[in-house]
Order: C-alpha cells, then sequence, then structure tokens
C-alpha cells in the first residue's frame, strides 16, 4: 500500500511504560490490524514519546513503510510530541521524510469515553446515579450464587463498562429485587435511563473501535450520537441526556484538537 495508518498506545507493565505500535489499513479488506513493534519507554513525559516514536518510526521505514496518519489516545505528553510549536517534538526529526505532513488523529475512542468520565465527574444527578449503580454492582457480586450469574466490574481506565453492568442489572431485575438486601430498593426506572443514554455512547465506541470505519464519516456518527441524546432529554425527559449530549460535544465536534 502507498500510505499506512499507525496506531500507537501507551500499556504499563509492571513499573514499565512501553509504546505499542499497530500497523492498520481501512482502505484493504484483505488486510488487518499487526501487531509492529512494542518499545520500551524510559517515562511517560513527553519528551519520553518523541524518543520511543522516533524509534518506532525508523523501524518502520527500515522496513520500507510509508507512515501516512498516526492515531494517538490523545493524552497532553502525546499531543505535545506532534506540536508543531515546540521545536522538540517528533515534527523536526528531519530524517523522517515528510514528518510534518503525517496526519495526527486523535483516538475518538478515547475522546468518548473522556466525555462519559468528564460527565460523571461534574453532573450531580449523574454523579448520584452511577454511586448507586456501582454500590448495586457490588453487591450483585458478592451475591452472584443468588443472582446465578456475576455481574461485570466498573473499570476505572474504561469506564464505559458501566452499560454492560446496567444492562446486567436491568436483565436480571427479578433476582435482584429477591435476592439482594436492598434489592427492593434499586431504582430500575432510573436505570433505564442511563442504559438509554449509554447505548448510544456504546454503539459509538464500537463504530470507531473498528478500523474499517472511515474517518470521513466520524462527524456524522458523532452528530448522530448527540442529537439522540438531544432528542431523549426532549422526548423522553430523560435526567443524564442533556450533560452527557454537551460533553460529547465539548469532547469531540468542539473541541480544538478534534480535527474535524
Amino acid at each position: 500500500m502507498p500510505y499506512i495508518c499507525v496506531a500507537i498506545d501507551e500499556g504499563t507493565t509492571l513499573k514499565y511504560h512501553n509504546l505499542h505500535f499497530v500497523l492498520e489499513c481501512p482502505k484493504s479488506l484483505e488486510l488487518k490490524s499487526y501487531q509492529f513493534d512494542t518499545i520500551r519507554m524510559k517515562g511517560s513525559k513527553a519528551k519520553h514519546y518523541v524518543d520511543s516514536i522516533y524509534t518506532g518510526f525508523k523501524l518502520l521505514i527500515a522496513a520500507k513503510i510509508n507512515i501516512g496518519s498516526i492515531v494517538c489516545d490523545g493524552n497532553t505528553a502525546q499531543k505535545k510530541a506532534f506540536d508543531v510549536d515546540w521545536e522538540e517534538s517528533i515534527r523536526y526529526k528531519e530524517d523522517i521524510e515528510d514528518i510534518k505532513s503525517i496526519i495526527y488523529i486523535p483516538c475518538l475512542c478515547h475522546r468518548v469515553e473522556n466525555s462519559y468520565k468528564s460527565a460523571a465527574m461534574k453532573n450531580e444527578d449523574l454523579k448520584s446515579i452511577l454511586d448507586i449503580l456501582h454500590n448495586v454492582e457490588e453487591e450483585c457480586q458478592e451475591a452472584s450464587y443468588l443472582i446465578g450469574s456475576t455481574c461485570p466490574s466498573h473499570c476505572t481506565t474504561r469506564w464505559l463498562y458501566d452499560y454492560d453492568i446496567v444492562t446486567f442489572i436491568i436483565k436480571n431485575k427479578e433476582n435482584i429485587s429477591k435476592n439482594l438486601i436492598h434489592g427492593n430498593e434499586v431504582p430500575f426506572e432510573l436505570f433505564v435511563h442511563l442504559r438509554k443514554c449509554l447505548v448510544i455512547l456504546k454503539t459509538l465506541l464500537l463504530l470507531f473501535e473498528t478500523p474499517k470505519t472511515k474517518f470521513q464519516f466520524a462527524f456524522t456518527y458523532l452528530e448522530r450520537g448527540i442529537n439522540a441524546l438531544f432528542e431523549l432529554s426532549r422526548e423522553q425527559k430523560n435526567p443524564y441526556a442533556s450533560c452527557l449530549a454537551y460533553s460529547l460535544q465539548s469532547y469531540t465536534l468542539f473541541s480544538a484538537e478534534s480535527g474535524l
């Protein structure tokens, strides 16, 4: 292929920071995601990202692979590593051909997750129902032998696992009402409202996780998701939809670094 996309993601194993390089080529149906290499980082600051990205790029160039775009999770250090206004950024590595032309794309999966996390921490109504949700989740896990299955756990790095939690609780409403100590006090009606919002965010997440989803359609998908949340607020008086719609707007369509 004339150009490929590189997706990078930082992960920590024990005490080490590792930067993973995965190659994507959405235009080709035959080529699947390819794990190219993992570079051990010396830290998590912008300068460390520059060093590791540079090492990865040089390996790609040695393999005669042309880089057209790069998808990053969008954390501050990663963004700075590609900042044209910072003279120590990767953009000033002159031995990498067309380095200033490589398109920087923030990962929309992270943007959707972060929009939900931000709303959950700022909006009191949403924060209140999520506190209840996570308390019920813990009780469900302790009483899994009574309910007949195990409730998914909340994940602090993947907040939209809350969709799986609230779906589990609604699905097992009868057993939860009977077997939990405070089962008859669980606000199932509010959980239904919450799930209607989260299914929209979860759908966006699944769309953006797929390498075959073209970036050109991102605006349309986001706009539809935001409008769906506003419609829930207007038509069904959903108490959580409006704050999630505004937060999703802020983190995607209205973000200066979104590229949209």
